[in-house]
């Protein structure tokens, strides 16, 4: 079973604990759109292999991807509909929709299909997409806040 840590060890300034406190469960990924990708394929969709920052959210029921990225890669985009909605700590926003696939190397899965588009990098967030429940549903999530070790297992 693939197993990817997305916590952090002790450093030369911050503990484990301290820096899973500061930054959160955090794995790298590969953003894009391969319009001729299948779920089915064994293969990786035909994205960059430029690794980026997601977060492990465990509060957002979907993922999402951030909202200027996702227009400096021209992805396809949706537009605002009656329930294009993000609730947050800020209340609901109204939001586009891109189509994209959010690669995860290490466990070799594809998330794919329509995502909000949430301002993590302009919100001075260093993440480029939030990996949500409907992500991690097939997973599991083993968080240990003392250590600050984090691994997400394709189980």
């Amino acid at each position: 079973m693939p197993t990817v840590n997305c916590g952090f060890g002790d450093g030369p300034y911050r503990s484990g604990r301290e820096e899973l406190v500061f930054s959160g469960p955090t794995l790298l990924v590969q953003i894009g759109y391969d319009p001729d990708f299948e779920d089915s394929d064994a293969e990786r969709p035909n994205i960059s292999d430029d690794l980026l920052p997601a977060l492990v959210d465990t509060g957002a029921t979907e993922s999402c991807i951030d909202a200027d990225f996702a227009q400096a890669l021209g992805l396809l985009s949706f537009g605002r509909r009656d329930s294009a909605e993000v609730v947050g700590i800020g209340g609901p926003t109204p939001v586009d929709h891109y189509l994209a696939q959010i690669y995860v190397p290490e466990l070799n899965r594809t998330i794919y299909g329509l995502m909000a588009g949430v301002r993590l990098r302009a919100g001075n967030q260093p993440y480029y997409t939030l990996i949500g429940r409907t992500f991690l549903q097939s997973c599991t999530l083993h968080y240990q806040g003392r250590t600050g070790a984090v691994t997400l297992s394709d189980d």
